[in-house]
């Protein structure tokens, strides 16, 4: 299994209002001794491009074309170059009085030739995506169908668990201890809904989807 890296409690505590406290460290409690979280990073990890994170969100919470969600993470995500992936300043197509024809091929601060790394801030970002999605409705009411089916939110399934983690790793099989897991987060969540929100911020914000 790819290692999945370490979960930063600080970053995440740092903009959920206070009256959750107990619910983000009582849930990354119970799933830190099973999710292989580590206090380093693997130097020679090999990680995705840019495109690929990009596209993943925009896939798993269906995020649509120039909303603001997606003009969020174009700009935290897509154009960082914390996440590699080398871009070619032509392909912007500069049309006239500085238009840019092709918002997405902006470079900003990326170069031609940028490697993918495991660095921390691409992790960070990450984690502040994840949150960034998962804290609103539209989004979360986006992915429920793809993990609970028809249904509304329920209590956390062992099968559900295992659709939402494929949803990240669809070549990876879950782990039954991580299943177990990550369906204990109902027993300190205030309602299913919030349940599902921390398991699908987790199982985002973990490293591992973005490795080779």
């Amino acid at each position: 299994m790819k290692k999945i890296l370490i979960i930063l409690l600080a970053f995440l505590t740092s903009c959920i209002p206070s009256q959750k406290t107990d619910l983000v460290f009582s849930s990354a409690a119970v799933v830190s001794g099973v999710l292989n979280i580590h206090s380093k990073y693997t130097v020679n990890l090999q990680m995705t491009e840019r495109r690929y994170v990009y596209d993943t969100l925009v896939k798993v919470f269906n995020i649509e074309s120039n909303s603001t969600t997606d003009n969020w993470i174009t700009t935290n995500i897509y154009r960082r170059s914390e996440f590699g992936g080398g871009c070619d300043s032509y392909a912007e197509s500069d049309l006239s009085a500085s238009t840019v024809e092709f918002p997405m091929e902006t470079c900003s601060g990326v170069s031609r030739t940028q490697l993918a790394t495991n660095n921390p801030m691409r992790f960070a970002f990450t984690m502040k995506a994840c949150e960034y999605i998962t804290n609103q409705t539209i989004h979360m009411d986006q992915v429920r169908p793809k993990i609970l089916g028809t249904s509304g939110w329920e209590a956390p399934s062992d099968n559900a668990v295992r659709k939402a983690w494929a949803l990240f790793y669809p070549a990876e099989p879950i782990d039954a201890s991580i299943v177990e897991s990550l369906k204990n987060i109902q027993s300190v969540a205030g309602s299913p809904a919030e349940a599902w929100k921390f398991i699908v911020h987790t199982i985002c914000s973990s490293a591992g989807w973005q490795a080779l």
